[in-house]
């Protein structure tokens, strides 16, 4: 049938669309700030853009890691040393013991003869706690920037592949549908921010009535800089801080474990590729690499945590339950880190094998054809080959991976060790 002046017909010499021309519906971006409308939420919402019926047009505010960051570390400085000098608990003047001895001592679990508790600077769990909570705090924030963007970003980057418009609704549905849950579970968040708090207050006051740092021949206890009976105003800064860590892990654990779970159930739907004309110095990955970097450089403050409540915990709990506390706070964080990173390699990998397979065979068609145009074609397929082989297997730079698993080595010993002491005998 001859089309009509309107052009309702097939254009002569243009192969038809197998599919019906309708609007292409872009993946959601995730709204992980969902999780936690008190704290990370609250801040994200700070000069976020609204349209005139008050609704959030971008999934980002303007306070960006820097400021955030900053503003975390110092508060996190001033409360604890202020409170901390209220009561003398920030360092006892009579005490002339070197600091590295001092950490030899903790770390060896010498004891001492000195009276008097722990200050401040003498409690090098806590000191370790509060940077790693600190930077833990950060990471998160920062993390759930980069996963707010991340779709929009490896889309515009030609990074997401669909085969069919159906995959690419089911994909829409499946992020619309866990940004639902996101939701739902940011509605708990409350209740879960007291149960952490909750919890620090409870295993404060368990040191009341066991020997906290008893390893080092007295119970510190009574005269401890954050001890809540007797009471302290450094007490209260602990709870607050500890209870924060503890929700932090818990707002990182639920998005982590989430993404997951959605990368395994639209594994059919869609997968994410390497741009190999790298526009952005990372293969289009730019974004996911730094989220990567982000749960890594979290794996090291959470072992380094664990290292560090491994001394105190004891104090509270007993070392069975401190060993399964520590090893299912520790696997959390690990099995999302893995779980993500090795879900990417899979993408990269199998995208690289169907470029290499796509390329090879049109080489192979082209080669033995002697013409300019064919010519033409096998050089251009070449030098995409050379393009694909520069892809690396991980979403993230080798040399990162390296430090990480340098880092965590030398605390994952030493908590090895503090277990031991757990199970060891008495002396």
């Amino acid at each position: 049938m001859a089309s009509d002046s309107g052009g309702h017909g097939a254009t002569p010499g243009r192969r038809p669309s197998p599919w019906p021309k309708q609007p292409v519906t872009p993946i959601p971006d995730l709204e992980p700030f969902l999780i936690d409308p008190i704290f990370f939420g609250r801040i994200n919402n700070i000069g976020r853009p609204r349209d005139e019926h008050g609704r959030p047009t971008k999934t980002v505010g303007r306070v960006t890691v820097v400021p955030f960051g900053f503003a975390v570390a110092v508060t996190v400085l001033v409360a604890s040393t202020w409170s901390a000098s209220v009561e003398n608990g920030l360092l006892r003047p009579a005490h002339a013991m070197p600091i590295w001895k001092d950490l030899l001592r903790f770390m060896l679990r010498h004891k001492t003869g000195e009276v008097g508790g722990l200050s401040l600077f003498e409690d090098f769990p806590a000191l370790i706690l509060a940077v790693t909570i600190t930077t833990s705090m950060i990471l998160v924030y920062g993390l759930f920037r980069d996963a707010s963007r991340l779709h929009d970003s490896m889309e515009r980057m030609s990074c997401v592949v669909f085969t069919s418009p159906t995959e690419r609704d089911a994909a829409v549905k499946a992020v619309r549908d866990l940004n639902r849950r996101f939701r739902k579970t940011g509605k708990l968040a409350p209740v879960v921010l007291c149960g952490c708090v909750g919890s620090l207050i409870g295993v404060n006051l368990l040191f009341a009535h066991r020997r906290l740092y008893s390893f080092l021949g007295r119970d510190q206890y009574p005269d401890w800089w954050a001890s809540l009976d007797p009471f302290r105003p450094a007490g209260v800064v602990w709870v607050i801080l500890g209870g924060l860590g503890i929700y932090t892990v818990y707002v990182q654990a639920v998005l982590g474990i989430s993404y997951v779970q959605l990368l395994k159930r639209s594994r059919r739907d869609y997968r994410f590729r390497p741009n190999i004309f790298n526009p952005d110095q990372f293969f289009g990955w730019h974004i996911l690499r730094r989220m990567i970097t982000n749960f890594e450089v979290g794996v090291v403050c959470t072992v380094l945590s664990c290292f560090a409540m491994s001394y105190f915990l004891p104090s509270a709990i007993t070392g069975l339950v401190s060993i399964i506390v520590l090893s299912t706070f520790a696997s959390v964080v690990l099995y999302v880190f893995f779980m993500v990173t090795s879900s990417f390699r899979r993408h990269v990998k199998y995208d690289k094998l169907q470029q290499v397979t796509a390329l090879a065979t049109a080489i192979e068609r082209d080669e033995n054809a002697h013409t300019v145009e064919a010519e033409l074609r096998v050089l251009n397929a070449y030098s995409r080959l050379q393009l694909v082989k520069t892809i690396p297997n991980n979403p993230i730079r080798a040399s990162w991976l390296i430090v990480g698993a340098a880092t965590v080595f030398i605390p994952v010993v030493l908590v090895a060790f503090q277990v031991a002491s757990y199970i060891a005998p008495p002396k």
